[in-house]
C-alpha cells in the first residue's frame, strides 16, 4: 500500500464512490474519467473541449486532454483532431528540441510509461503522435530547465531543500525509469506483462486510478510542503508557460481559426480555469474519447474491489495530510 500511495498519483500525473452502487456514474476529474459499461468492463476516457470568447470575437480554443498510453485507435482519433487546428501548443519537456533533431525515438524508448504501454499491449503517446507538423509548437520547459526550477523552489525554504530535491529526484526516476526507484518500477512492469490476466488487472487498476486522478493528485499535493512544491513545479509552473504562449497566439489569430492545447489531462483543469478567469473564454462543446478498456473479471477482480483499493490509497494520503498539520 505504501507503493500505491506514491505510485498512483505519479501515474495519474504522468498519464479525475460509492462502494454500494454496482453501476456507478462516470467519475470525472475534468478531463479524464473512468466509466463502467453494462457488461462490467471499464474504460479510461479523456475529454476534448471547445472554449469560445465571451466577446464573440476571436479564435476558438480547444483543450485536448490526453492519456500518455492508449490504443492505436485512440491516438489516431487524437491526431485527426490535432491536424484540424490552426496551431497546436503541445506538452513535452525537451520535446521541441528532440523534434527539431529528427525522430523522437530516443525519448520513446525511455521511461516507465513507454515500458508500461508495451507490457500492457498498448501504445505510448510519443510512438503514436506525429509532432513534425508545421503548426505544432512545443509549449513546455526545456529539458535542463525543470531541474533548475526544482532547485529554485527548494532554495526559497532552505531547511527542507535536500528533502525536496530527493523527492523530485525520486518522482522523476519513477517516471523516467532511472535510478534505484526506476529499476524497481521496471522490474514491477516486467511482472505486469507476464500473463494476460496480469495485463488485464493492471489496465483495470489504471482505469480506476486515472478516473480518480484529480482527487489523487490533490491529496498527494497536500500531503506535505515538499509534495506541494513538487506538483507546483510539474503542473502549475508549466501551465504558466502554456498560458503565456496562448496569449501570444491569440494576438495573432482571428475568428474562424482554432488554437489547440494538447497536454496531459492532469494539467487541463487549471488551464481551463485560466481560460475562464483570465481570458474570458467559456465552455462550448465537448467530446470524450476512450483511451483504453479493461475487463476486471479477466484479471481476477471486480470494479468494486478496485474502487476499494483506490479508496485505501486515498485514506493513506489523507492520513499524511493530517499528520503534516500537527
Amino acid at each position: 500500500m505504501k507503493l500505491l500511495r506514491f505510485l498512483l498519483p505519479a501515474l495519474a500525473l504522468g498519464l479525475g464512490t460509492a462502494f454500494a452502487d454496482p453501476a456507478p456514474a462516470p467519475k470525472a476529474a475534468g478531463f479524464v474519467r473512468s466509466i463502467e459499461h453494462a457488461d462490467k468492463t471499464t474504460a479510461c476516457e479523456t475529454r476534448c473541449a471547445e472554449y469560445l470568447p465571451a466577446s464573440g470575437s476571436g479564435p476558438a480554443i480547444w483543450l485536448i486532454g490526453v492519456a500518455h498510453l492508449g490504443t492505436p485507435e485512440y491516438y489516431r482519433a487524437i491526431q485527426e483532431r490535432l491536424d484540424g487546428h490552426s496551431v497546436v501548443l503541445y506538452e513535452g519537456v525537451g520535446l521541441g528540441e528532440a523534434v527539431k533533431r529528427g525522430p523522437v525515438a530516443g525519448m520513446r524508448d525511455a521511461g516507465v510509461q513507454a515500458g508500461l504501454a508495451k507490457a500492457l499491449g498498448l501504445v505510448f503517446q510519443l510512438d503514436a503522435i506525429d509532432y513534425r507538423r508545421p503548426h505544432f509548437i512545443n509549449s513546455d520547459v526545456k529539458a535542463d530547465q525543470l531541474a533548475d526550477q526544482v532547485q529554485d523552489r527548494a532554495a526559497r525554504n532552505p531547511d527542507p531543500k535536500a528533502q525536496k530535491e530527493d523527492l523530485m529526484g525520486s518522482m522523476m526516476d519513477a517516471l523516467q525509469g532511472t535510478g534505484a526507484i526506476g529499476a524497481m518500477m521496471n522490474q514491477v512492469i516486467g511482472v505486469l506483462g507476464k500473463t494476460p490476466e496480469m495485463q488485464e488487472m493492471t489496465k483495470a487498476v489504471l482505469v480506476e486510478a486515472l478516473g480518480n486522478a484529480g482527487e489523487l493528485i490533490g491529496l498527494a499535493r497536500g500531503a506535505s510542503p515538499e509534495m506541494r512544491d513538487l506538483f507546483d513545479t510539474l503542473l502549475t509552473d508549466r501551465n504558466r508557460i502554456v498560458i503565456a504562449d496562448l496569449r501570444a497566439q491569440l494576438a495573432r489569430r482571428g475568428p474562424g481559426e482554432t488554437i489547440a492545447i494538447f497536454y496531459g489531462a492532469a494539467h487541463m483543469d487549471e488551464i481551463a480555469a485560466h481560460l475562464r478567469s483570465d481570458l474570458h473564454y467559456g465552455p462550448a462543446k465537448e467530446e470524450w474519447i476512450a483511451a483504453f478498456n479493461a475487463d476486471p473479471a479477466k484479471g481476477g477482480t471486480s470494479a468494486l474491489q478496485l474502487r476499494f483499493m483506490i479508496e485505501m490509497a486515498k485514506m493513506q494520503l489523507r492520513a499524511l495530510q493530517s499528520s503534516g498539520k500537527k
